[in-house]
């Protein structure tokens, strides 16, 4: 009785990885470099399609920390488009800082780990428009 129990288990978590599989999105991240806000300067999009370099991304965006108080920042570097959120990105390949900001929300900004930034410049400067 008990293996029954088991094999039914094993079939119900089997068909469950298997319908996420088939039902799963293709995941990519699409930037742009801003010269203001508002403003996208042109022939700028990239796609990022490799999918271990999205889920890096999204994994740092998901820790980031969250900067303290309201913040008053310079004209971003790029928009980023992860799924149909939006967010604004700095990075400084000198320093290796780096924020974002969601685009909803421009009053809060979060700070990025210092040991991925690097890895997040050379995929943008890597990624073919």
């Amino acid at each position: 009785m008990n293996w029954k129990i088991g094999v039914i288990i094993t079939f119900i978590l089997l068909a469950s990885i298997l319908s996420y599989e088939l039902t799963k999105k293709d995941t990519y991240i699409e930037v742009q470099e801003l010269s203001s806000f508002d403003s996208i300067k042109p022939n700028t999009l990239k796609r990022i399609t490799n999918q271990k370099d999205v889920r890096q991304i999204k994994k740092e965006f998901r820790k980031s920390k969250r900067i303290p108080g309201i913040v008053d920042m310079t004209a971003p570097d790029y928009l980023v488009k992860i799924n149909k959120k939006e967010y604004y990105l700095w990075l400084d390949p000198v320093s290796k800082g780096a924020a974002m900001m969601k685009k909803s929300n421009t009053n809060t900004a979060y700070k990025l780990s210092e040991e991925k930034v690097f890895k997040i410049i050379s995929v943008l400067y890597t990624t073919e428009q």
